[in-house]
């Protein structure tokens, strides 16, 4: 589990800049898109690291790599946050 720090940083660094640009947006402020762009390569950065970390651990089984797989591909904002609390501490504690 080499992403100690960074998976945590690029999920909720990721999170706070899409709300942001998604307010900005809303309220028609200039740089909205920029901040939104951002906000999606930072969550691409923390589903890359995060399919890596599950497909080269052995203490999960296939079905349990393929159904994380398929959240946090499908809905990363949830999987991600119940990534980052439940699933990781149990990885990386082990």
């Amino acid at each position: 589990m080499k992403f100690t720090f960074g998976l945590k940083f690029f999920f909720f660094a990721g999170f706070i800049l899409t709300l942001t640009g998604a307010l900005f947006t809303v309220q028609t402020l200039p740089g909205a898109s920029a901040i939104i762009w951002g906000g999606l390569g930072l969550s691409i950065i923390f589903m890359l690291q995060a399919l890596s970390e599950i497909y080269t651990t052995e203490k999960l089984a296939v079905s349990e790599k393929i159904m994380w797989s398929i959240g946090i591909l499908m809905t990363s904002g949830f999987a991600g946050l119940l990534y980052v609390t439940s699933l990781r501490p149990k990885l990386v504690r082990a």
